[in-house]
């Protein structure tokens, strides 16, 4: 589903962020992996949104390394942007 909101194509900005704020917990431990070791990034709920509704080519580069769900939401994601 995240790659679907990454790689898509939608014109209503408002309606995506809702869907993504339902999608993911409030306290969900969100990090990218950073190209060639360099480390982590880690990002709040919000900032992760705005990453992800922010239109940039990167987005379609999107890898989900790891994702975890409790209760229906997404409590950790793990991801890289291939280069």
């Amino acid at each position: 589903m995240l790659h679907y909101y990454a790689n898509g194509k939608l014109e209503d900005w408002k309606n995506r962020k809702n869907e993504l704020n339902r999608m993911i917990a409030d306290d969900a431990t969100i990090f990218q992996v950073l190209p060639s070791g360099l480390g982590i990034e880690i990002y709040s709920k919000n900032q992760f949104i705005n990453k992800l509704t922010t239109p940039t080519k990167s987005l379609r580069n999107i890898e989900i390394i790891e994702s975890k769900r409790s209760q229906g939401q997404i409590v950790k994601l793990k991801f890289r942007v291939k280069s």
